[in-house]
């Protein structure tokens, strides 16, 4: 699933004192709607509401969490206006015309199927689903419903992985038999600099050990 490619047309609104660039064919902001934000923290609160912040053309307008009471609590946090308990009750909103999914993949079935029948454009955290069974039923889904869609593999193009991959393409690290990530020691979503500086200090360390 890919998302289209919208011809973007510069047309600066104020909305509440803040000035955002809308892209055509909606002359207005992407009113998104995202799955998942909590007030605890996690990945949407990490990298999606900056994203959206610094994005033009689009707003973050709705959420959806566990619960309602959860849902109230992310949205007065992150101050976003619409704040649902269930992804249908958001999928069913007219104030929502892109649904993003940032759960864990067991969940993605459940939460992105509603948003595809409700006819709502949807990006979802990779991998799509839990499965290739599932993969293909939300891709075949989204087809026939003729909805724009995207998956996130952000982290193909970020430079430190790239760097890295790279690294065991010369044949840097020798021979690589297995791999273990842990995302709180490359958090390749740092300033280039600094992300290249700690993976290679891991490098070091790496071959210190050996």
């Amino acid at each position: 699933m890919a998302m289209g490619r919208f011809e973007m047309r510069e047309q600066v609104t104020a909305n509440a004192g803040v000035y955002t660039t809308s892209t055509s064919p909606h002359r207005e902001p992407i009113r998104v709607g995202v799955v998942g934000l909590s007030a605890s923290g996690g990945w949407a609160a990490t990298a999606h509401v900056p994203a959206l912040a610094e994005l033009d053309g689009y707003e973050l307008r709705a959420l959806s969490a566990s619960s309602a009471e959860s849902a109230r609590a992310a949205g007065e946090k992150y101050a976003v206006p619409l704040a649902y308990g269930s992804v249908e009750e958001l999928a069913r909103s007219e104030e929502v015309d892109l649904v993003v999914v940032t759960v864990k993949v067991p969940h993605h079935l459940e939460l992105i199927r509603p948003a595809l029948e409700a006819g709502k454009m949807v990006f979802s955290e990779w991998p799509l689903g839990a499965d290739l069974a599932q993969a293909e039923e939300l891709a075949d889904l989204a087809h026939r419903r003729g909805v724009l869609t995207a998956v996130g593999l952000q982290a193909r193009s970020a430079p430190p992985l790239r760097y890295l991959r790279d690294l065991v393409a010369e044949g840097y690290v020798g021979r690589v038999l297995s791999r273990h990530k842990k995302p709180e020691n490359v958090r390749y979503f740092k300033p280039f600099p600094e992300a290249i500086a700690e993976l290679t200090s891991l490098i070091a360390l790496g071959d210190a050990r050996r």
